[in-house]
């Protein structure tokens, strides 16, 4: 989060409006807001407060009528702020509470963007939304914002409990004392009351057991197995029943069915009649068709008829009336121009006298322009008079400002003596870290020199391992390695090639000696051809052979061996070795030429700069650059404030210079107005020549009335002339197709009359008589259906009846018994009522037995529960004693300050070096940890700078805690130094401090202060100061 903008007014000692833009303040990232006590500083931070959370740290929940200024009725706050890449903007206004008039406040949440959006409208709704973006409740935020530096300088002055309460404030742990000890009790004392309640249930289950639940179900067994009994007995009877039912419903439903067929069989008669009605029907359909068509022929022509003597008698009319039209139109057109001429000149004179009305009004707005401009420029010689006091007033501020910051320049400025140093800084600085980056990197070489060595050692011993394993030989070198192996491989060779001479000689002489065996005497030998063959060896060669050829396998396997470990392994090792020892020659010869160089450097860097400095050239190069700085500053305010004054000045020959045309100008204006009101008077008397007294308006709406009337009429005439001989011409047309349609049909009717009145004399009767022998299709359709109907019914009866005599054929009884099926309704109702008893009891027994089940597990739930009570109740104990009094808050407060102490340390080590750090007991008290001196500290023994740096870097480490916890980055904060003076220490405490501030980029920071001195280590400041009406004013 980063504030943009804040507009404050009616709070506290601001009674007038006051603007701050916090986007100057970005480049630079600190700021400072210095000024008097009582000034009006720390209100800005109530302001922001007020705008996001609707509260004030200070007021707590107070009313917030004494935040009101006394001289206003309410207060008017804006805070726009940017939250990751969105701008919200938050406006309250918050009236008295005693105000008559009844305001409501006014409070709004906007998100801008390419148009503004309302986020909320209610306080609430704000309150809620305002907290959601945040992140923060108001608590964490006033932690985050405003650092608490002061209350931890506090804390570790403090001993015992007040130093434990202080830190349950600041982490907000204070609830896990006496709060949570209460509601452990209340926890405690209802699981007592539920174990009382429990045992007491207890004691009224005492009566249930397993064993009397078994013997009720042992009765409820015998009970269900007496109704089965009754129950098989029940549904023998109702068998029994059911076939004396099934004969007597049988019998009934066949005489019923008997009666119903019989009923039937007597319409027979009219059914035939029927049938013989719609064979006629079938017969005439060719001539019913004709009959149908001659019949609607007669009708339209009677009908046309009449509608052609309508038409001749309508055609009459329309001639007739096309005449008067004619006469009327003629006489309407004789006088038509005269009357148009006449209103046309009558609203010419109304238009001229509109234009007249028009420049009249337009006289009368330039004559009320020329008022207000007078006025107007009255105002605005007022005006230009007030501005003229307050530029003389500005211009006499800001030369007694000049004043000021020429008096700073010259207080800060470099001596000749310290500007010779400052200007070869730069190369002693670079020259310096040259050293410093050339003895890093010796200092690195070294190390890898001696890494290096130890690995090409570790691969030697590695390599001469290896080798003594192969020939039985070390090595002194990497070298001799492969030397070794391929005077190995070649004495195995040259031992591989003896043996398989020897081998060859013993096969040689043992295929002689086989086939001296297998020669008879005087035969030649086929391999050497003599005929003399001595007695074969008695001793074979056999074993020798074999022995030799294996000796030859395991040389070869050996070689073999020898050269895969040369190719796959040594030569490995010997490369690396080979690596190795080239990295180590380069390896040292750079660490000569570092060495060389960080002598040079140190020889040249002597030669430029005194050698008491080196050591502080850095500290020297930053207090040179901070005075140089600020120098500029300075100048930029000087130059600023001399183009300001120019500015002024010019400015207010600019407003006098005004002033004097103002006055011209105003003069010319009065004497212009006079010659309007001259133009307007003889305007008016003009008019009221040409109108009489008639508002021309009325005028020309008579006129352009009369026009539309007479070019209305002319048009209707015109109209119905044409309209009546449209008329005529259209009913002549209706007229000829009428004809022509009467022609048409009596062609047809006569040939269809000869058709139907041959056919009327085949029946014997007129062509009028033969519709009796059709039928239409409703009464045909209605004739098939009550046959269909009657033949179906017939065949449902007949199929019904040898259904029901089959279902009679197959039941064991033909006839009812005497008495039944009566005699079996009254066994059935006895032995119902026998059954409906051993229901009920046997109901009333499970349920009394459900019941007990209910009460067994009630009573084993309630021991389990009783158990776990006890259990609860023993932690409940043990925890209550556990955290009375502050033992759980002194726990907690040492685990969170653990997490804030390495917060801390860091930011320690960041403004002051591995200088010291700070510690916390169990008993949450403090040490310091001083490295310089190797030693703990108590921390009554630091001093202010350094209780002031402590303090500082435990506030932010707060602030980035909670940030952390909540997810949010809150990206500014104040910093309130809170001491009344600044001794030395401190003074140089605050500078680290706000060193380590301003190295942080992404950081807007305040620093609130109503010390001067302050001022010197803060680029941009804002100064608040109550002028003579006791209102804050920001400058």
């Amino acid at each position: 989060m980063l504030p943009i903008k804040l507009s404050i007014e009616g709070l506290n000692s601001y009674s007038e409006k006051v603007e701050i833009d916090f986007q100057r303040f970005y480049e630079r990232r600190l700021f400072g807001i210095f000024g008097d006590t009582g000034s009006g500083k720390s209100t800005i931070l109530d302001a922001i407060f007020l705008a996001l959370y609707g509260r004030i740290p200070r007021l707590g929940s107070q009313n917030l009528d004494r935040a009101i200024n006394p001289s206003n009725s309410k207060i008017d706050i804006t805070f726009s702020f940017q939250m990751s890449d969105k701008v919200y903007r938050v406006e309250r206004t918050i009236y008295k509470s005693d105000r008559s008039s009844g305001s409501k406040p006014k409070e709004r949440l906007y998100m801008i963007g390419e148009r503004e959006q309302v986020l909320a409208d209610k306080k609430k709704e704000v309150d809620d939304k305002v907290e959601k973006i945040i992140g923060m409740k108001f608590d964490e935020f006033s932690k985050v914002v405003i650092l608490p530096q002061n209350e931890f300088a506090e804390l570790l002055k403090l001993e015992g409990a007040k130093r434990s309460e202080i830190i349950g404030h600041l982490f907000d742990l204070n609830i896990y004392g006496e709060p949570l000890y209460n509601v452990v009790s209340g926890r405690l004392d209802r699981i007592n009351k539920d174990r009382e309640i429990m045992e007491s249930k207890l004691k009224n289950l005492e009566d249930i057991s397993e064993k009397s639940i078994a013997e009720m179900e042992e009765k409820l067994i015998k009970a269900k197995t007496e109704r089965e009994m009754l129950t098989q007995e029940n549904a023998e009877l109702n068998n029994k029943r059911n076939l004396y039912e099934r004969i007597r419903d049988l019998n009934k439903k066949w005489e019923e069915k008997k009666q119903e067929l019989k009923k039937i069989e007597e319409g027979l008669e009219e059914i035939e009649a029927m049938r013989e009605r719609l064979k006629l029907d079938e017969e005439m359909t060719p001539v019913k068709e004709s009959f149908n068509e001659w019949m609607k022929l007669k009708e339209s022509i009677s009908e046309n008829m009449k509608r052609r003597g309508q038409k001749e008698r309508r055609l009459v009319e329309i001639a007739e009336e096309l005449r008067r039209i004619e006469i009327q139109k003629g006489e309407f057109d004789s006088s038509y121009n005269e009357k148009k001429d006449v209103l046309n000149e009558r609203l010419l004179d109304a238009r001229k006298a509109m234009e007249l009305m028009d420049e009249i009004e337009r006289l009368k707005r330039v004559r009320k322009e020329e008022e207000e401009n007078i006025k107007r420029f009255e105002r605005e010689g007022d005006s230009l008079k007030r501005d003229i006091e307050k530029i003389d007033v500005e211009i006499r501020q800001i030369e007694g400002e000049i004043e000021r910051v020429e008096t700073g320049i010259k207080e800060i400025s470099l001596s000749e003596e310290e500007k010779k140093l400052y200007s070869v800084l730069p190369d002693v600085l670079k020259k310096k870290k040259d050293i410093e980056d050339r003895e890093k990197s010796l200092k690195k070489e070294n190390e890898s020199l001696i890494n290096k060595k130890k690995e090409y050692d570790s691969l030697l011993k590695r390599l001469s391992g290896r080798i003594v394993g192969i020939v039985g030989k070390s090595i002194n070198s990497h070298d001799e390695a492969v030397e070794l192996i391929v005077s190995k491989i070649d004495e195995l060779e040259l031992e591989r090639k003896e043996k398989n001479k020897r081998l060859e000689e013993l096969r040689i002489a043992d295929t002689a000696a086989g086939l001296s065996r297998l020669l008879k005497e005087g035969e030649p030998c086929p391999v050497c051809g003599s005929r003399e063959h001595p007695s074969p060896a008695k001793g074979e060669r056999r074993e020798e052979i074999e022995r030799l050829s294996d000796e030859i396998t395991d040389i070869d396997e050996q070689i073999r061996r020898l050269k895969d470990l040369r190719e796959k392994e040594i030569n490995q090792l010997n490369t690396q070795c080979i690596t190795l020892s080239e990295n180590i020659k380069q390896i040292q010869e750079k660490i000569d030429e570092l060495k060389n160089d960080v002598e040079r450097f140190r020889q040249e860097l002597l030669s430029i700069f005194p050698e008491e400095f080196v050591n502080n050239a850095e500290q020297m190069d930053r207090n040179f650059k901070t005075r140089q700085e600020k120098r500029e500053e300075l100048e930029k305010d000087l130059k600023r404030l001399t183009q300001s004054r120019g500015e002024k000045k010019e400015i207010l020959n600019e407003k006098r210079s005004k002033m004097t045309e103002l006055s011209t100008r105003l003069e010319e204006r009065r004497a212009g107005l006079e010659r309007l009101r001259v133009d307007l008077d003889a305007k008016l008397d003009e008019l009221n020549r040409r109108t009489g007294g008639k508002r021309p308006e009325d005028m020309k709406r008579e006129a352009e009335r009369g026009l539309d009337e007479l070019e209305s009429m002319r048009k209707s005439f015109e109209r119905s002339l044409s309209d009546k001989r449209l008329e005529k011409n259209t009913e002549e047309i209706h007229l000829e197709n009428i004809k022509k349609e009467i022609e048409k049909d009596q062609l047809r009717y006569s040939e269809l009359e000869t058709f139907l009145l041959k056919k009327a004399t085949e029946k014997g009767v007129s062509i009028e008589d033969l519709r009796g022998f059709f039928l239409d299709k409703e009464e045909r359709d209605r004739v098939a259906r009550k046959i269909e109907d009657y033949e179906r019914k017939k065949n449902i009866l007949f199929g019904e009846l040898k259904q029901i005599e089959r279902q009679i054929d197959e039941l064991p009884l033909k006839d009812l018994p005497e008495g039944e099926p009566e005699r079996t309704y009254r066994m059935l109702a006895e032995l119902g009522e026998r059954i409906g008893n051993l229901n009920r009891e046997i109901g009333a027994m499970e349920e009394r037995i459900e019941k007990g089940r209910k009460s067994l597990e009630e009573k084993s739930s309630l021991l389990k529960s009783l158990e776990e009570i006890k259990i609860e109740s023993g932690r409940m104990d043990s925890l209550k004693k556990l955290i009375e009094g502050k033992g759980m808050v002194r726990y907690l407060s040492t685990c969170l300050m653990d997490k804030i102490l390495g917060y801390s340390n860091e930011i320690l080590e960041k403004i002051m070096g591995k200088r010291m750090a700070i510690r916390v007991s169990s008993d949450l008290s403090f040490q310091v940890k001083d490295f310089q001196y190797n030693s703990i500290r108590d921390v009554k023994t630091l001093s202010g700078g350094e209780m002031f740096i402590i303090s500082f870097a435990l506030a932010l480490s707060l602030s980035y805690y909670i940030q952390s916890r909540r997810g949010k980055e809150i990206k500014f904060f104040f910093i309130d130094e809170g001491f009344s003076s600044l001794d030395k220490n401190l003074l140089e405490a605050v500078n680290l401090v706000l060193e380590s501030v301003r190295s942080q980029k992404d950081k807007l920071v305040g620093l609130i202060s109503h010390i001067d001195d302050v001022k010197s280590f803060v680029p941009q400041y804002l100064y608040v100061k109550r002028d003579r009406t006791g209102s804050s004013r920001i400058y």
